[in-house]
């Protein structure tokens, strides 16, 4: 395994739970909400817990669109304190998202912040 294994590497001893978690991508990220923010906010989770597997360049905050911006606000705040955000914080995201892109961007957080943290779990120092 590599020092920080990927999804697959992780989990290759159950490719049961590898089929399942690789359908519950495949339903978040299914083209139904914008996957150019979806990218630009899973770059941001690999970033902020440092998930060498899951990290990218994100333009700059003045080349974003309201809409993206606030997507990868929203991303930021769920990562460091998601016990921590606000109803106005809550406010600017929703702003721009309707009900369900809300629901699909919230559970793709749950998901990045998830196997990040799954992936850095399992990384083995020195391999």
């Amino acid at each position: 395994m590599s020092p920080t294994p990927t999804r697959a590497e992780a989990l290759a001893e159950r490719p049961d739970l590898l089929a399942g978690i690789d359908r519950l991508f495949a339903v978040v990220e299914d083209g139904r909400f914008d996957r150019n923010i979806l990218d630009m906010c899973h770059r941001r989770v690999g970033t902020l817990l440092r998930c060498p597997n899951h990290v990218g360049p994100i333009p700059p905050r003045s080349e974003l669109s309201p809409r993206q911006l606030a997507c990868v606000d929203f991303a930021e705040l769920f990562v460091l304190d998601h016990h921590g955000i606000t109803d106005a914080q809550a406010g600017e995201v929703t702003a721009h998202l309707s009900d369900a892109e809300m629901v699909v961007l919230t559970t793709a957080l749950a998901v990045y912040d998830g196997f990040c943290r799954f992936e850095r779990t399992l990384t083995v120092e020195g391999s």
